[in-house]
């Protein structure tokens, strides 16, 4: 077992606890959730549990909340695989106990399925070259054209880009670039490295996110262009917008599969601003 439960801990069944009605972190509204309960009785107060809790952490997991109130709660963190997104073992504290204390521990995960999330946005649609340099404004642009052979089924295609080019817009799709950045070819490979580690398949309907569904004209949109030897350059489109959008005319990462977007983010991040 990832977590050490105490000397004497005693498995139970459902203590009936009104506090313990849920995982730690609150309930997830996916038809892809998968949760596994188990109540248990610690030989402590509720001070002392949580205590325990917090100098035995989960083998090989990393913390990623806690809560307190009516009961406490503590959320762990795993990686997310090709299979899963959103691993996380969840233990909750009730505040009532006196000399043992109901704990309920569960372990969630969202399965993902085959199915490729696709660009389904309605508009015209932008492309541009390395070599053309960014478009001068978006207009009503919301999303990129590629060439369609190798795209279908990825964000990019196979091998390492040579060069590339992000340029950034802000307060508008009528508004000139703000940032203009053309990539060498380490950056260029760094942030396809990071691309390449995005989820793609489907994690099942979504009520947990509050992404907001409708796109704001000030959001901050990075238009992408990435060149490969023996092929026309690539275009990609990334918004912050909502819960977060790559996508490349064909496959939409989305972002419900957070953590692997995360990845890509940080890669434009460093690009960006770490110069």
């Amino acid at each position: 077992m990832l977590f050490e439960l105490p000397p004497g801990a005693v498995r139970s069944g459902n203590p009936g606890e009104e506090t313990l009605n849920q995982p730690a972190s609150g309930i997830i509204g996916s038809d892809h959730l998968l949760d596994v309960v188990q109540y248990w009785r610690f030989p402590m107060t509720p001070v002392e549990a949580s205590l325990w809790v917090q100098t035995h952490p989960p083998k090989g997991l990393t913390k990623s909340g806690s809560s307190s109130g009516s009961a406490q709660g503590f959320s762990y963190r795993d990686t997310d695989t090709d299979a899963y997104t959103y691993p996380n073992l969840e233990i909750s504290i009730a505040s009532d106990g006196i000399r043992s204390t109901p704990v309920r521990i569960d372990a969630v995960l969202i399965w993902l399925s085959s199915e490729l999330v696709r660009d389904t946005t309605s508009g015209p649609r932008i492309r541009f070259t390395v070599a053309e340099g960014c478009p001068p404004r978006l207009g009503p642009s919301v999303s990129v054209r590629n060439p369609r052979d190798a795209l279908k089924d990825r964000l990019l295609p196979e091998g390492r880009p040579t060069v590339g080019l992000v340029c950034r817009y802000v307060n508008g799709p009528e508004r000139p670039p703000a940032t203009i950045i053309p990539l060498s070819s380490d950056e260029a490979i760094s942030l396809a490295v990071a691309i390449g580690r995005v989820h793609l398949t489907y994690p099942g309907r979504f009520s947990y996110f509050s992404c907001g569904t409708a796109a704001s004209v000030y959001a901050t949109i990075d238009l992408l262009a990435l060149r490969y030897p023996g092929r026309q350059d690539v275009n990609l489109w990334y918004t912050e917008d909502g819960c977060g959008s790559l996508r490349n005319g064909y496959l939409d990462a989305k972002g419900y599969n957070t953590a692997t977007l995360n990845w890509f983010k940080d890669a434009l991040f460093h690009v960006v601003h770490g110069r």
